[in-house]
Protein backbone atom coordinates (compact mmCIF):
# COMPACT_ATOMS: atom_id res chain seq x y z
CA UNK A 1 0.00 0.00 0.00
CA UNK A 2 1.07 3.57 -0.47
CA UNK A 3 0.67 5.96 2.50
CA UNK A 4 1.40 9.70 3.08
CA UNK A 5 3.21 10.56 6.81
CA UNK A 6 4.43 14.21 6.69
CA UNK A 7 4.44 14.62 2.77
CA UNK A 8 6.08 12.03 2.18
CA UNK A 9 4.93 8.75 0.10
CA UNK A 10 5.28 5.67 2.03
CA UNK A 11 5.48 2.04 0.10
CA UNK A 12 4.28 -0.39 2.49
CA UNK A 13 5.72 -3.96 2.32
CA UNK A 14 3.99 -7.13 0.92
CA UNK A 15 5.23 -10.56 1.48
CA UNK A 16 5.05 -11.59 -1.59
CA UNK A 17 7.05 -8.75 -3.61
CA UNK A 18 10.82 -9.41 -4.41
CA UNK A 19 13.48 -6.95 -3.36
CA UNK A 20 12.90 -3.71 -5.23
CA UNK A 21 15.62 -0.87 -5.78
CA UNK A 22 15.65 2.23 -6.90
CA UNK A 23 18.79 2.68 -8.62
CA UNK A 24 19.64 6.01 -9.25
CA UNK A 25 22.15 7.29 -11.47
CA UNK A 26 21.07 11.33 -11.22
CA UNK A 27 22.57 12.62 -8.22
CA UNK A 28 19.89 15.88 -8.72
CA UNK A 29 16.77 13.40 -8.88
CA UNK A 30 18.31 11.63 -5.89
CA UNK A 31 16.75 14.25 -3.37
CA UNK A 32 13.90 13.76 -4.17
CA UNK A 33 13.98 9.50 -4.30
CA UNK A 34 15.39 10.34 -0.55
CA UNK A 35 12.31 11.52 0.19
CA UNK A 36 10.18 8.18 -0.86
CA UNK A 37 9.93 6.49 2.70
CA UNK A 38 10.46 2.41 1.53
CA UNK A 39 10.11 -0.81 3.47
CA UNK A 40 12.99 -3.40 3.73
CA UNK A 41 11.82 -4.53 0.36
CA UNK A 42 12.87 -1.47 -1.48
CA UNK A 43 15.83 0.20 -1.82
CA UNK A 44 17.16 3.54 -2.96
CA UNK A 45 20.54 3.38 -3.84
CA UNK A 46 22.85 6.22 -6.28
CA UNK A 47 24.70 4.67 -9.61
CA UNK A 48 28.12 5.19 -11.18
CA UNK A 49 28.11 5.18 -14.50
CA UNK A 50 31.50 4.73 -15.06
CA UNK A 51 31.13 1.62 -13.06
CA UNK A 52 27.66 0.05 -13.92
CA UNK A 53 26.96 -2.53 -12.28
CA UNK A 54 24.17 -3.79 -10.49
CA UNK A 55 23.78 -4.88 -6.91
CA UNK A 56 23.74 -8.55 -6.51
CA UNK A 57 20.90 -8.40 -3.72
CA UNK A 58 18.05 -6.50 -5.99
CA UNK A 59 15.46 -8.67 -8.22
CA UNK A 60 13.72 -5.88 -9.78
CA UNK A 61 15.50 -2.49 -10.65
CA UNK A 62 13.95 0.97 -11.44
CA UNK A 63 17.04 2.24 -12.99
CA UNK A 64 16.89 6.41 -13.07
CA UNK A 65 19.07 7.90 -15.67
CA UNK A 66 19.03 10.27 -18.41
CA UNK A 67 20.44 8.31 -21.05
CA UNK A 68 19.68 4.72 -20.83
CA UNK A 69 21.32 3.64 -24.01
CA UNK A 70 24.93 5.15 -23.02
CA UNK A 71 24.43 3.13 -19.40
CA UNK A 72 23.71 0.03 -21.58
CA UNK A 73 26.27 0.75 -24.07
CA UNK A 74 28.85 1.30 -21.16
CA UNK A 75 28.18 -2.15 -19.17
CA UNK A 76 28.61 -3.85 -22.64
CA UNK A 77 31.68 -2.10 -23.06
CA UNK A 78 32.83 -3.35 -19.32
CA UNK A 79 31.27 -6.66 -19.82
CA UNK A 80 28.69 -6.20 -17.57
CA UNK A 81 25.92 -6.24 -19.84
CA UNK A 82 24.98 -9.55 -19.06
CA UNK A 83 24.71 -9.11 -14.82
CA UNK A 84 22.02 -6.52 -16.11
CA UNK A 85 19.73 -8.43 -18.54
CA UNK A 86 19.55 -11.40 -15.82
CA UNK A 87 17.62 -9.08 -13.48
CA UNK A 88 14.32 -7.40 -14.35
CA UNK A 89 15.08 -3.78 -15.37
CA UNK A 90 12.54 -1.05 -16.34
CA UNK A 91 14.17 2.73 -17.01
CA UNK A 92 12.68 6.03 -15.59
CA UNK A 93 13.41 9.13 -17.39
CA UNK A 94 12.40 12.69 -17.54
CA UNK A 95 9.41 12.76 -20.07
CA UNK A 96 11.20 15.22 -22.43
CA UNK A 97 13.52 12.46 -23.01
CA UNK A 98 11.45 9.48 -23.48
CA UNK A 99 11.64 9.62 -27.31
CA UNK A 100 15.33 8.73 -26.57
CA UNK A 101 15.26 6.50 -24.47
CA UNK A 102 13.55 3.96 -27.13
CA UNK A 103 16.93 3.08 -28.40
CA UNK A 104 17.42 1.23 -24.99
CA UNK A 105 15.08 -1.26 -26.20
CA UNK A 106 17.06 -2.88 -28.43
CA UNK A 107 18.86 -4.37 -25.23
CA UNK A 108 17.23 -7.07 -23.03
CA UNK A 109 15.29 -4.71 -20.92
CA UNK A 110 11.95 -4.65 -18.99
CA UNK A 111 10.46 -1.63 -19.85
CA UNK A 112 10.87 2.35 -19.65
CA UNK A 113 8.64 5.17 -18.16
CA UNK A 114 8.79 8.75 -17.26
CA UNK A 115 10.06 9.57 -13.47
CA UNK A 116 6.83 11.80 -13.62
CA UNK A 117 4.84 8.61 -14.24
CA UNK A 118 6.67 6.64 -11.57
CA UNK A 119 6.65 9.30 -8.93
CA UNK A 120 2.63 10.19 -9.39
CA UNK A 121 1.77 6.27 -8.45
CA UNK A 122 5.22 4.68 -7.26
CA UNK A 123 3.46 1.63 -5.96
CA UNK A 124 1.50 1.08 -8.77
CA UNK A 125 4.80 1.22 -10.78
CA UNK A 126 6.20 -1.22 -8.55
CA UNK A 127 3.01 -3.67 -8.52
CA UNK A 128 2.64 -3.80 -11.96
CA UNK A 129 6.07 -4.54 -13.61
CA UNK A 130 5.97 -7.89 -10.66
CA UNK A 131 2.80 -8.70 -12.47
CA UNK A 132 3.62 -7.99 -15.80
CA UNK A 133 7.66 -8.71 -17.80
CA UNK A 134 7.42 -5.25 -19.65
CA UNK A 135 6.41 -1.89 -19.16
CA UNK A 136 6.10 0.82 -21.66
CA UNK A 137 5.01 4.67 -20.81
CA UNK A 138 1.57 5.36 -22.39
CA UNK A 139 2.79 8.49 -23.82
CA UNK A 140 6.31 6.97 -25.50
CA UNK A 141 4.65 5.83 -28.83
CA UNK A 142 2.91 9.34 -29.57
CA UNK A 143 6.13 11.20 -28.40
CA UNK A 144 7.98 9.47 -30.96
CA UNK A 145 5.24 10.03 -33.70
CA UNK A 146 5.44 13.63 -33.09
CA UNK A 147 8.95 13.91 -32.95
CA UNK A 148 8.79 12.57 -36.74
CA UNK A 149 5.98 14.26 -37.73
CA UNK A 150 7.89 17.82 -36.59
CA UNK A 151 11.15 16.42 -38.22
CA UNK A 152 9.20 15.64 -41.84
CA UNK A 153 7.44 19.39 -41.73
CA UNK A 154 11.40 21.11 -40.80
CA UNK A 155 12.09 18.68 -43.79
CA UNK A 156 14.77 17.20 -41.79
CA UNK A 157 16.15 14.04 -42.20
CA UNK A 158 14.50 11.22 -39.97
CA UNK A 159 15.41 7.76 -39.33
CA UNK A 160 12.64 4.96 -40.15
CA UNK A 161 12.57 1.21 -38.19
CA UNK A 162 12.71 -0.90 -41.37
CA UNK A 163 11.70 -4.02 -41.04
CA UNK A 164 13.82 -6.80 -42.84
CA UNK A 165 11.66 -9.54 -44.69
CA UNK A 166 14.73 -11.61 -44.81
CA UNK A 167 15.23 -11.95 -41.32
CA UNK A 168 11.54 -12.93 -40.76
CA UNK A 169 11.90 -15.65 -42.86
CA UNK A 170 8.53 -17.93 -43.80
CA UNK A 171 7.18 -17.35 -40.24
CA UNK A 172 5.09 -14.71 -41.23
CA UNK A 173 2.62 -14.13 -44.47
CA UNK A 174 2.92 -11.26 -46.40
CA UNK A 175 0.02 -9.51 -45.14
CA UNK A 176 1.53 -9.99 -41.77
CA UNK A 177 4.83 -8.33 -42.50
CA UNK A 178 3.32 -5.52 -44.39
CA UNK A 179 1.25 -5.02 -41.54
CA UNK A 180 3.87 -5.42 -39.03
CA UNK A 181 5.47 -2.45 -40.91
CA UNK A 182 2.58 0.11 -40.53
CA UNK A 183 2.98 -0.98 -36.72
CA UNK A 184 6.99 -0.04 -36.47
CA UNK A 185 5.59 3.12 -38.48
CA UNK A 186 3.03 4.06 -35.98
CA UNK A 187 -0.27 3.43 -37.44
CA UNK A 188 -3.02 2.39 -35.76
CA UNK A 189 -5.66 -0.32 -36.87
CA UNK A 190 -7.91 2.18 -38.86
CA UNK A 191 -4.69 3.93 -40.34
CA UNK A 192 -3.11 0.29 -41.33
CA UNK A 193 -7.10 -0.74 -42.68
CA UNK A 194 -6.92 2.17 -45.28
CA UNK A 195 -3.61 1.92 -46.46
CA UNK A 196 -3.92 -1.30 -47.26
CA UNK A 197 -7.47 -1.69 -47.97
CA UNK A 198 -8.61 -4.13 -45.36
CA UNK A 199 -11.34 -4.34 -42.95
CA UNK A 200 -10.30 -3.10 -39.47
CA UNK A 201 -12.09 -6.19 -38.55
CA UNK A 202 -9.18 -7.85 -40.76
CA UNK A 203 -6.51 -6.29 -39.79
CA UNK A 204 -7.55 -6.92 -35.81
CA UNK A 205 -6.93 -10.66 -36.98
CA UNK A 206 -3.29 -10.18 -38.74
CA UNK A 207 -2.56 -8.36 -35.60
CA UNK A 208 -3.80 -11.21 -33.14
CA UNK A 209 -2.02 -13.54 -35.55
CA UNK A 210 1.19 -11.48 -34.97
CA UNK A 211 0.87 -11.29 -31.41
CA UNK A 212 0.35 -15.32 -31.16
CA UNK A 213 3.51 -16.01 -33.49
CA UNK A 214 5.65 -14.01 -31.68
CA UNK A 215 4.35 -15.07 -28.24
CA UNK A 216 3.84 -12.13 -26.91
CA UNK A 217 0.73 -10.20 -24.87
CA UNK A 218 -0.17 -7.20 -27.23
CA UNK A 219 0.79 -5.24 -30.13
CA UNK A 220 3.20 -2.69 -28.10
CA UNK A 221 5.09 -6.43 -26.71
CA UNK A 222 5.43 -7.60 -30.52
CA UNK A 223 6.82 -4.53 -31.88
CA UNK A 224 9.21 -4.61 -29.15
CA UNK A 225 10.25 -8.17 -29.49
CA UNK A 226 10.66 -7.41 -33.21
CA UNK A 227 13.64 -4.99 -32.87
CA UNK A 228 15.00 -6.94 -30.14
CA UNK A 229 15.46 -10.22 -32.46
CA UNK A 230 17.05 -7.77 -34.55
CA UNK A 231 14.70 -7.79 -37.84
CA UNK A 232 14.59 -3.93 -38.24
CA UNK A 233 17.35 -1.44 -39.45
CA UNK A 234 17.71 2.13 -39.24
CA UNK A 235 16.12 3.75 -42.82
CA UNK A 236 17.33 7.95 -42.86
CA UNK A 237 15.10 9.52 -45.15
Amino acid sequence: MLHFLGGKAMLTQQDDTQHVLLFCFDKDFEKKLEKLQVPEHVEVKSGNSQQPVLPDNADTLFVFANNPEELLKAARERNMLDGWIAKKVVFVVPSHLLEKAINALVYEIDGVISREVFMKDPEKAVKQLSADNFMLDPNLNFQVADQIDRAQKRKLPVERLKLNESEIGTLMKKSEISILQLLLDGKNTREIAEELFYTPKTVKRYISNIIRILEKKDRTEAVVEVIRRGWVSVERN
